[in-house]
């Protein structure tokens, strides 16, 4: 698979950055589905990588009721995925500062 940045924090901690959704359309972000599942299977694919770096998946818009959150909420749990950071959102962009 395919890591859309690796990069480095202030910190000296590697990150994976994968960058999901458009700012575009009726259901932007990660609001589609389609678009979450994408992403957890990604992460799920990491898991089996010894000591990976985290990986963060950034979007404009996050969803807010029904599948895709639940699908999102349940990968986070699972630790497929390690943060999700929608860039719209300042407390979440100050957490990735702090990265």
């Amino acid at each position: 698979m395919e890591i859309d940045q690796v990069a480095t924090s202030p910190n000296g901690n590697e990150l994976w950055f994968e960058y999901k959704g458009s700012f575009q359309g009726t259901r932007p972000g990660l609001m589609r589905t389609d678009t979450v599942k994408k992403a957890i299977a990604n992460g799920a694919l990491l898991r089996v990588l010894a000591d990976h770096p985290r990986y963060i998946v950034l979007t404009s818009h996050l969803p807010q009721r029904g599948s895709a959150l639940s699908m999102l909420t349940a990968a986070l749990d699972l630790g497929y995925l390690d943060l999700v950071i929608c860039v719209n959102d300042p407390g979440d962009v100050q957490t990735l500062a702090q990265l």
